[in-house]
């Protein structure tokens, strides 16, 4: 059974996932926030592989999402009080946020929200923020889950119980970390599922049929995790159970998709530059590209991007 400390020690790790393979290969950051719906796969995933560590990563709460806009609002805010940027840094203890007032003055400042009225916003943030800013300062490390997003999971999971073929997925090692070196890159990788010939990966998602998850799991390249967890694990046959709270399907990985994750593959598009439209090569990225890059090598996006930028 994995334990709080076993996660914490795979992502302490210094080996590299296939998560930043991907933030490196696209320049983004990985730590960047994760979006509700991958929130809520995340709890889903928890809840399905490791339940008993749900209470430990995540705080169930009561109250109603608010809109992304307050959501952000409150973590700026509390970010603002946590580093002492007037005050001396000090962690938010106080639930109402009414107590805050006179803070909120002064950090409003510098944001956007109602900033063509001056003379009432407080008030009207106070308002709108104050439910989630009691659950903020009481959720510690953990992340937040709505009552709603519970029941959703709760759903799925007694759907998933109905299906025959889940007395074999239970029966699986659930997040199991792994580690492995190639082209001389140490990588790491967390495993939803494992057998030791089959691997099975949780995908939650709010498209309606598989038809429409296809066309996700094609633009988020879900092939290169795939095909980057093969290589650790040397299972023989991968699948995507995804999840949805009305319907699931367990998805075979081809031959096809594995080659596409490790080597990637071209695609054309049209691009505009000026009034001038022009068919160009993307190369997506299979996780070999990552492993080059991290090799010093020069990845074919960033080839891309140089030769559209030279234009």
């Amino acid at each position: 059974m994995t334990s709080l400390q076993q996660l914490k020690n795979y992502r302490d790790h210094p080996n590299i996932s296939q998560t930043e393979l991907k933030a490196m290969l696209s320049g983004k950051s990985y730590t960047k926030k994760p979006s509700l719906t991958m929130l809520i796969g995340s709890y889903v995933d928890c809840v399905l592989t490791c339940g008993h560590l749900k209470d430990e990563l995540f705080y169930v709460c009561d109250v109603e999402r608010p809109t992304q806009k307050i959501e952000e609002l409150c973590e700026s805010f509390y970010r603002w009080l946590s580093d002492g940027f007037i005050y001396d840094a000090n962690i938010p203890q106080e639930v109402d946020l009414t107590k805050y007032e006179l803070q909120v003055e002064q950090w409003i400042q510098f944001q956007d929200y109602y900033s063509n009225r001056p003379k009432t916003r407080v008030e009207k943030f106070i308002k709108e923020a104050k439910e989630w800013w009691s659950v903020l300062v009481q959720k510690g490390d953990r992340q937040i889950i709505t009552t709603m997003e519970e029941l959703e999971t709760e759903l799925i999971l007694l759907n998933l119980e109905k299906d025959l073929r889940w007395d074999w997925i239970s029966k699986g090692e659930f997040q199991k970390d792994f580690y492995w070196d190639e082209e001389g890159v140490p990588c790491k990788g967390l495993g939803d599922i494992c057998f030791e010939d089959v691997y099975i990966d949780l995908k939650y998602t709010t498209c309606p049929n598989l038809n429409e998850w296809m066309k996700v799991c094609t633009n988020l390249n879900y092939p290169f995790q795939m095909a980057f967890y093969r290589s650790g694990l040397k299972f023989k046959k991968g699948y995507w159970l995804v999840v949805h709270k009305d319907w699931h399907e367990l998805v075979e990985v081809t031959d096809l998709m594995y080659q596409i994750g490790t080597w990637g593959y071209d695609k054309k598009e049209t691009i505009r530059i000026g009034k001038v439209e022009m068919d160009t090569w993307k190369h997506v990225n299979g996780y070999i590209d990552g492993l080059n890059l991290v090799n010093g090598g020069a990845s074919l996006t960033n080839f891309n991007q140089l030769y559209i930028e030279n234009l």
